[in-house]
């Protein structure tokens, strides 16, 4: 009894899962048209501030892998750097990236195991044709041990 009963239960199931369905069918697509949107922007608080036809982006990717006395290492880094032109005297430049060691012979200690940020900022600013100013901040991984705190070259 058991055995007709999940027998029919199955049935049942199965003819009510392959009944066909009908749908509501819309005349006009309602998802947004991405080129429109694109290619006119609506009004916003920053629309005035950050033109897209002023910012440049640019991707570096590197690997490298070296060997040498018994020692090896593989170095993989990326890095983005984003261009904002303020005006004809001003731009910005960012850069952030990151760089790390997935394979070395150096051990667990080695600084590179970690990944490492690195990035920086720059602001330039065009006084005369021949004369500019740029402030900057620099953030980089560099291993020094035998320079010790302080360096001969300044950082």
């Amino acid at each position: 009894m058991e055995k007709k009963l999940q027998v029919i239960l199955f049935v049942i199931v199965f003819f009510i899962m392959t009944l066909p369905l009908s749908a509501q069918f819309r005349n006009q697509p309602t998802h947004p048209n991405i080129s429109t949107i694109l290619s006119n922007p609506q009004p916003s608080l920053f629309s005035g501030f950050l033109n897209p036809d002023k910012l440049q982006m640019h991707h570096s990717v590197s690997m490298s892998f070296g060997a040498m006395g018994g020692q090896s290492m593989m170095l993989s880094s990326y890095m983005n750097t984003i261009d904002y032109q303020f005006s004809d005297k001003l731009w910005l430049r960012a850069n952030i990236g990151i760089m790390s060691s997935p394979y070395n012979t150096f051990g667990q200690e080695f600084y590179l195991n970690k990944p490492q940020f690195f990035g920086g900022a720059q602001l330039h600013y065009k006084i005369s044709e021949n004369s500019k100013i740029t402030l900057e901040f620099n953030s980089a991984p560099f291993y020094r041990p035998m320079l010790g705190e302080f360096s001969a070259f300044g950082y």
